[in-house]
């Protein structure tokens, strides 16, 4: 219910604001698929996503309230602020499997481990052959093995998500961990 005018919400178009005009504080029970009014799918199309990103933007910028209550303005900083987490998870595909992952109580644990020797093995190789590189010619072309990797590895998630195959998305998403880690190493080199 609205927080000001008691009025009893339940009209999906009232996650931000009663019909009365005043801003609620963040539903505490809504994922960030259902904040920017999204299916919950690994694959999202991110033109809309950043439309209604920037829609929100506007309606929950802080100048609108600087009449307001202090109330009202520390709801609208609430919003905004899990506005602009849900949007930065849901853009990254990394951490939108982690946090499907999560919706599907199958959480990235620090303990989290690969049980695949194989692709340790490459990885391992992966990070030695960065070691070696001693060109910026050499490096492209490693930086564009790795995202090769990654496109594939993303391809891959989707596929177990849509299938609903969660331990597969679980162990997929600790191989993408992997990879873009590599790609942080080839962005720290290129600086």
């Amino acid at each position: 219910e609205c927080w000001k005018c008691g009025r009893q919400m339940t009209d999906p178009a009232e996650l931000f604001y009663c019909k009365c005009g005043i801003v609620q504080k963040p539903a505490s029970n809504l994922t960030y698929f259902q904040l920017f009014g999204l299916n919950e799918d690994f694959d999202v199309d991110l033109k809309p996503l950043s439309e209604k990103y920037i829609e929100l933007q506007k309606q929950l910028h802080p100048d609108k309230f600087s009449q307001a209550s202090e109330t009202e303005k520390s709801h609208a900083a609430d919003q905004s602020s899990l506005v602009n987490k849900a949007y930065s998870v849901l853009t990254k595909p990394l951490h939108r499997a982690i946090y499907m992952l999560e919706l599907h109580d199958n959480p990235i644990e620090e303990s989290s481990a690969i049980s695949d020797p194989e692709f340790l093995m490459e990885i391992m190789e992966l990070n030695e052959e960065l070691a070696e590189v001693d060109s910026p010619e050499d490096l492209k072309i490693f930086e564009e093995q790795n995202e090769s990797n990654i496109v594939k590895n993303i391809q891959e998630i989707s596929a177990a998500f849509k299938s609903k195959n969660i331990p597969s998305a679980h162990e997929l998403a600790i191989k993408l961990q992997y990879y873009s880690n590599i790609s942080e190493k080839i962005k720290d080199l290129k600086r």
